[in-house]
């Protein structure tokens, strides 16, 4: 099977504010700003877990038009007084489609999808019914196009994340 790693973690809640609250009061920080993900109708904070790792705060945008399908981190699925939470991960990898199809005998997560945000572009594995491989014991997987990771423009803010 192709190489991956951790490349980030992603908290999900009803809305950007009660995650970055959530996320203040366990850790202590303020996340940054993200950006909008259109196709699928969400927005997200990030915070810098390492050099080419992060934390993801992710909620449907209330702004965007719902995207057809059902959202990633299965958000559309969230009962409207749920409590944020840690909800997904997502492994990086340099071969998403051999990865995928190695993995896929055991787990399926989804097919290999094209997605933005702002300037970045990525392909990312998405369950057809939007939902985390494994209940969340499963990754998502990302291969992001060339250049540096997300992370490495993030501002450090003393946070390392020691184990999953």
């Amino acid at each position: 099977m192709p190489p991956y790693q951790l490349d980030h973690i992603s908290v999900t809640a009803c809305t950007l504010d009660q995650g970055a609250a959530w996320v203040h009061d366990v850790l202590g920080v303020v996340a940054a700003a993200g950006g909008k993900h259109p196709a699928m109708g969400t927005h997200n904070l990030l915070l810098r877990l390492g050099d080419a790792l992060f934390l993801e705060i992710i909620a449907i945008d209330p702004d965007a038009p719902a995207p057809g399908r059902p959202r990633w981190f299965a958000l559309d699925t969230l009962a409207s007084d749920a409590a944020p939470a840690l909800s997904a991960w997502v492994a990086r990898t340099g071969d998403i489609t051999a990865t995928a199809g190695a993995v896929d005998a055991i787990a399926p997560l989804g097919p290999v999808t094209p997605m933005s945000r702002g300037a970045r572009n990525w392909l990312i594995t998405i369950p057809a019914d939007g939902g985390v491989p494994m209940d969340g014991a499963g990754p998502a997987l990302i291969e992001w196009d060339a250049g540096p990771h997300p992370a490495a423009g993030m501002a450090d803010m003393g946070l390392t994340l020691e184990k999953l």
